[in-house]
């Protein structure tokens, strides 16, 4: 898999600079990340990983996306619980509300990030089976969990 700088054929000491010409608010959207992730005593990794693996999914949208844009969403969807691969979809919506097909990057590169993030997170959240990233041009995101239904007791 090739680096995002090397795909957007830029050295890395310009790749600061022309990810926030994609992303105006970039630092903000990794303030963001960080905050969402819990004070504990893991939380220096945590923080790290998930940091790491938004800049690196952000990045990697930002290649694919229209001059203007509204919302995009980036849609895992796998078969059962711990799986490694699944499908993915890429939306963007656009300012006249149009929601369109956008291609990243690398294709393989957002679902495999948000797979990873699945081993920071509490035994209890890591069986899901679909995340909705959502994020909007001011940086902000939102990660929307789907679980398969729980068995029924004695059924």
């Amino acid at each position: 898999m090739s680096s995002v700088s090397s795909h957007l054929g830029i050295q890395l000491s310009e790749y600061d600079a022309r990810i926030r010409t994609f992303i105006p608010d970039y630092e903000e959207m990794l303030d963001a990340a960080a905050a969402l992730v819990p004070p504990a005593a893991s939380a220096q990794k945590a923080n790290t990983t998930q940091v790491d693996a938004i800049s690196a999914v952000a990045e990697c949208l930002a290649v694919g996306l229209p001059k203007e844009w509204k919302q995009l969403q980036v849609i895992v969807d796998i078969r059962r619980p711990f799986a490694e691969t699944g499908g993915v979809l890429y939306l963007v919506t656009l300012t006249d509300d149009r929601v369109v097909p956008f291609d990243p990057c690398d294709p393989r590169l957002p679902p495999a990030k948000l797979i990873e993030l699945r081993d920071g997170q509490p035994d209890a959240e890591r069986g899901w089976t679909k995340v909705t990233l959502t994020m909007k041009p001011d940086a902000s995101f939102d990660m929307k969990y789907e679980y398969p239904p729980k068995p029924k007791p004695g059924g």
